[in-house]
């Protein structure tokens, strides 16, 4: 599936690299976990093990650049729907990030943007809250697409910015 060196996908922790295998006895049994460094926070470390189905299905793949191309193309038309109730949106968002569907947390950033929008207009600012899923979002998504573009994670929204705003309409 991956290999010592692989950069992948875990969740809400990010680009992550798989750096081992490690093997470790508690009590009397050993178990063997993947061990995940991650890009966005370096020093910590991530043990994952291998026997649990459900932690290794959120190993993903980082998206491949024609992926992310087919993506880019898809934002303009992606949802931007707003739960207006502040803890039910929030355990929505929480949620989609938890999913890791690129699609989806894209989803989440068109809608916090376009209520932010609406909210400047109006002289008002976004709730704490929404501020904080909108950076874990972007942090997650800029990450990875800056280890497929190879650029810095600041350089992400420019170029989605460029490649929508030069899309060909037709």
């Amino acid at each position: 599936m991956f290999e010592i060196g692989d950069k992948i996908n875990y969740g809400i922790n990010g680009v992550c690299t798989l750096e081992g295998v490690r093997r470790e006895k508690i009590g009397r049994e050993t178990h063997e976990y993947y061990v995940l460094r991650p890009v966005m926070q370096s020093r910590s470390t991530i043990c994952v093990p291998v026997d649990n189905a459900a932690l290794v299905a959120k190993m993903m793949p980082l998206v491949s650049r024609e992926e992310l191309d087919a993506l880019i193309r898809e934002l303009p038309d992606l949802p931007a729907g707003w739960i207006e109730n502040d803890l039910e949106r929030t355990q929505e968002f929480k949620r989609i990030l938890r999913t890791a569907d690129r699609r989806s947390i894209f989803s989440v950033i068109k809608s916090i943007y376009a209520h932010e929008k609406e909210l400047n207009a109006q002289n008002r600012h976004l709730k704490n809250s929404d501020q904080e899923i909108m950076k874990e979002a972007e942090a997650i998504l800029y990450h990875e697409f800056a280890q497929v573009l190879s650029i810095r994670p600041e350089e992400v929204l420019p170029y989605l910015i460029a490649r929508i705003e030069n899309a060909d309409p037709s």
